[in-house]
């Protein structure tokens, strides 16, 4: 596995326990019942800008709307969603609408991203039984056309919310191993077609999860969908902080319904350099069922993201050689040939694997 240290990390970094919960997210994915969860940090890998990016971006519309707009830095970081909603509030009291406000969403996340991404493919391919994702761009249709799955049509795009209840009846069906309604991509924060759909501010976010502290929607279709998938289904968020108030609140909700403290049910993939932190991983796994699978990002696109993702696909699917130049020269050994791959032999390789890491840990101490 990728997991042998290629920079000077956090000296306290249990690389064995990584591996426990590496291996246990595999299983996990290979059985099938998995939803996955796409953020933001995905779409960045086709140059999408990053959350922060965004906002520098709809800063600069504000500013050139008129009237000095203060530009805010602690905002930004800070308080992100309140901050968007002075900015709206900003253009459209000098612009009179805020139809340059949704005009620049739409340039920003057009659907035309500057090219393919064999990572969105890898993580379409994965025997994940849905797909979630908060983003707004055609990122994964675009995969999903590409990778030529029959479903890859647009009755097959929800878009939670702002579609009609029984669409969003027929995304939960499909989850099921009986179904025949194929893998199907549900966008909880808005489609960038629909711009009047986008969640992006605070009020938006409290108007769609229908919270209001007087007098709080408890039969909102947003809570109730999302509340649906945290309780039934293990789900794998990936290109996420964890740090949405909204999402991490119905995982609490979930785990205080249903679990005790510190059961692992859902798993975080993050990078070490720019995530790690033991109280956060304890912290993420007692208050949301969530357990933290690291890897070493190697460089400023993330590639060891791409890399684990690559492993995860070649242990899970019967017959999809990867490609040499996705290999990293520090991986642990080789699979077995991609058409004997199967559930006892991708335990086995990854037995050897562990017994590998044990060996390089060690050599490391030493």
């Amino acid at each position: 596995m990728n997991n042998q240290p290629h920079s000077v990390l956090s000296a306290d970094f249990d690389w064995a326990a990584n591996e426990i919960r590496k291996r246990s997210l595999i299983e996990i994915i290979q059985s099938g019942d998995a939803v996955l969860m796409v953020g933001a940090g995905c779409s960045c890998k086709v140059r999408y800008p990053s959350w922060k990016s965004l906002l520098t971006q709809l800063e600069s519309l504000a500013v050139a709307s008129g009237s000095n707009f203060e530009k805010s830095e602690e905002k930004k970081a800070k308080r992100p969603l309140e901050y968007v909603d002075e900015i709206k509030s900003h253009i459209k009291t000098h612009r009179g609408t805020l139809d340059d406000y949704e005009r620049e969403l739409f340039r920003i996340f057009d659907d035309k991203p500057p090219f393919n991404s064999r990572f969105h493919e890898a993580l379409i391919r994965l025997p994940f039984c849905g797909v979630l994702t908060t983003n707004y761009d055609n990122s994964l249709e675009l995969a999903l056309r590409v990778v030529g799955l029959e479903c890859a049509n647009r009755d097959h795009l929800l878009v939670v919310g702002d579609d009609s209840p029984p669409k969003s009846s027929d995304f939960l069906r499909s989850l099921c191993r009986s179904s025949k309604l194929g893998k199907r991509i549900a966008h909880l924060h808005g489609h960038i077609e629909r711009r009047r759909s986008i969640v992006l501010s605070e009020s938006e976010y409290r108007t769609h999860y229908g919270i209001d502290e007087r007098s709080p929607d408890l039969m909102n279709l947003v809570r109730k969908f999302l509340w649906t998938i945290f309780a039934t289904r293990p789900v794998v968020f990936v290109g996420f902080s964890m740090t949405d108030p909204y999402l991490t609140r119905m995982l609490e909700m979930v785990q205080t319904d249903f679990w005790s403290l510190n059961r692992q049910i859902h798993y975080a993939i993050f990078s070490i350099e720019d995530d790690y932190d033991p109280s956060r991983v304890d912290h993420l796994k007692g208050k949301y069922g969530v357990a933290s699978v690291f890897y070493e990002k190697l460089d400023e696109t993330h590639s060891g993201l791409d890399n684990l993702v690559f492993e995860i696909e070649q242990l899970c699917l019967p017959s999809n050689p990867i490609e040499e130049k996705n290999q990293s020269p520090q991986q642990a050994p080789s699979p077995p040939p991609v058409a004997e791959i199967q559930r006892p032999a991708a335990q086995a390789w990854l037995s050897k694997a562990d017994q590998e890491i044990e060996v390089r840990i060690k050599d490391r101490e030493d």
